[in-house]
């Protein structure tokens, strides 16, 4: 998980498409706040073809470089992906709570996300401390125990551990309480998907030191390396602290040689 820059599309035709689907979005969500409570839910599902449209979601695969937000599994080798809402928008789940139905067409409330990280993991599950908000008003009454990647930078509360000496090759631990309760709903650790991710960044440090290893492919590990750190490469976050690795344990052969 990376930190996910929400910026205006650079395409002029994405940005037409998703200035006319705000206007669109505006006008559901002031029909749902209008509404009676007991009918809102109906009218989310009535309206899921507007948070689902195909424009927006363009856009939001745009942004995350057609990755899950969550795990950064590359989404569309494998499926359609999801429109996913960070606060769920009809329920919370262990709660009587209406959803943040105010926010069921809110672009900053909505990502991009594999179907395994939605439906099975983290699904309607939002834990907060502070006062839980249960209609519009002012958010900062809560403390999500979640990280968003919109707002928080996963990497300062998610350690992204790459040790070839482990057979779990890469896994993710938390450096702090958010980190821990995040790594724990989203299941940044489950089977499948750790088993891909091993496999992903063994190719990947192969491919890399070949690169370092020849000066005629300089130009090759410079724009690797930009990739990454623009976040447009699978499982960035474990890419950028395996090359974090791979320059300390260069340090630390040639501070072995000076010592001979």
């Amino acid at each position: 998980m990376i930190r996910i820059n929400r910026q205006p599309p650079a395409n002029t035709q994405m940005l037409a498409d998703l200035t006319k689907w705000r206007k669109k979005a505006k006008r559901v969500t002031q029909q749902l706040c209008a509404c009676a409570p007991a009918k809102r839910a109906a009218l989310i599902d009535y309206k899921a073809d507007v948070y689902r449209h195909k424009a927006f979601k363009a856009y939001l695969i745009w942004l995350t470089h057609e990755k899950c937000a969550y795990c950064e599994a590359t989404v569309r080798h494998v499926d359609h992906g999801e429109v996913e809402h960070y606060r769920p928008k009809k329920s919370v789940q262990g709660e009587i709570h209406p959803g943040y139905y105010w926010l069921a067409f809110d672009e900053k409330n909505m990502l991009f996300s594999c179907s395994q990280c939605n439906q099975r993991e983290k699904m309607t599950r939002f834990p907060i401390r502070g006062k839980r908000v249960v209609a519009p008003g002012n958010l900062k009454q809560e403390l999500p125990d979640l990280i968003n990647p919109y707002e928080d930078d996963p990497e300062l509360e998610l350690e992204f551990v790459v040790d070839s000496t482990e057979k779990d090759f890469a896994w993710v631990r938390g450096r702090t309480y958010r980190g821990e309760i995040s790594k724990t709903i989203y299941s940044l650790n489950r089977d499948r998907l750790q088993r891909d991710r091993d496999i992903f960044l063994r190719q990947f440090l192969s491919h890399w030191n070949a690169l370092y290893t020849d000066k005629r492919r300089r130009n090759e590990l410079l724009d690797l390396a930009r990739k990454i750190q623009n976040g447009e490469y699978e499982y960035a976050a474990f890419c950028r602290a395996a090359i974090q690795q791979f320059f300390k344990d260069e340090q630390r052969k040639l501070q072995e040689l000076a010592a001979l």
